[in-house]
């Protein structure tokens, strides 16, 4: 046999050698698809109504409307924080950010003891780190 015979039968055998490992491999493990959460409230408004009231129960009915208004709520609070923050020309969100736009958002009574409420909770969760 020639050199180059030599060479062909070699080549040959590298490429068989290829194409056996490639054969051997396993397929790719699929990743389960996590389903999209929906963002409820439902737990946090049940707790705050046994707070107030133990003895009453909330229909199934009304806590999605109630869930769905607090959802909507949340969405013109986020679209206005950023709107805020826009506005100061940053580009970072911050609490007072937040605060300023659930004055904007709110009314009367309202507005003041949730201003009080989030500057509350901002102060304990920094006192708490």
């Amino acid at each position: 046999m020639s050199d180059d015979e030599n060479e062909e039968l070699a080549n040959a055998a590298v490429v068989a050698d290829e194409e056996e490992e490639v054969e051997t491999t396993l397929p790719p493990v699929k990743k389960k698809k996590r389903g999209r959460r929906d963002r409820t409230f439902d737990r946090y408004i049940y707790g705050i109504l046994k707070a107030v009231e133990p003895n009453v129960g909330i229909a199934n009915n009304a806590m999605i409307a109630i869930n769905g208004i607090l959802s909507g709520f949340l969405d013109r609070q986020i679209k206005k924080s950023f709107d805020v923050v826009a506005y100061d020309k940053k580009s970072t969100l911050k609490s007072r950010h937040a605060c300023a736009a659930a004055k904007l958002l709110l009314t009367g009574g309202l507005r003041d003891h949730g201003a009080a409420a989030g500057n509350a909770a901002v102060a304990a969760s920094v006192a708490a780190a």
